[in-house]
């Protein structure tokens, strides 16, 4: 049942991204649930972590690639394409090392980059933040935010379950790679 329960997450981690253009805020939110819960449905569908790594790096990239078409008619394409290509490198590196711990230093910048840029949909008013040198801000916010994130995900390995004390969907996927061992 967990695999399919993955097939049907990994559809949507595909499908959904294409509607960014229409419905940026909507299909950001669940785009970004939507990675935060496949990590323990491949758990429970007993993937080996190798085997998660690669399809949740894919998939991120997917999205990734979305938000660069995003802004390819923007002012900010350039900002964009420089960060996209900062997350391309880290993915590749760490899918080839079969190590997260490089995407610290190749952090998420765009992602929130543009969950910030979304915030100028609800407040006008912080569409100054994203013009000439004014950007730097929230590219600085979003370099401090990625670079936290990172290091505790991929450094510290604190996860959604660490944080809300759910031992319960904690993820062991030394249990896995134990299993497909045997």
């Amino acid at each position: 049942m967990w695999g399919i329960v993955l097939l049907i997450f990994g559809g949507l981690r595909i499908i959904v991204p294409i509607f960014i253009f229409a419905y940026p805020i909507i299909v950001t939110i669940t785009s970004t649930i939507l990675d935060i819960c496949d990590g323990y449905i491949a758990y429970r569908a007993k993937l080996r972590w190798q085997q998660y790594h690669l399809y949740d790096k894919i998939l991120d990239l997917w999205w990734y690639f979305w938000i660069f078409l995003f802004f390819a008619n923007k002012p900010l394409f350039p900002v964009i394409a420089v960060l996209f290509i900062i997350r391309l490198v880290g993915q590749v590196v760490s899918l080839v090392k079969s190590d997260t711990k490089y995407l610290v230093w190749f952090p998420n910048i765009i992602e929130h980059f543009f969950l910030i840029y979304l915030l100028t949909y609800a407040f006008g008013d912080l569409n100054q933040w994203f013009s000439g040198r004014w950007v730097i801000i929230p590219l600085g916010l979003s370099l401090v935010i990625a670079v936290f994130r990172e290091y505790c995900l991929h450094a510290r390995n604190i996860g959604l379950a660490d944080i809300l004390h759910a031992k319960s969907m904690k993820i062991y996927w030394e249990k896995n790679e134990e299993k497909t061992e045997k």
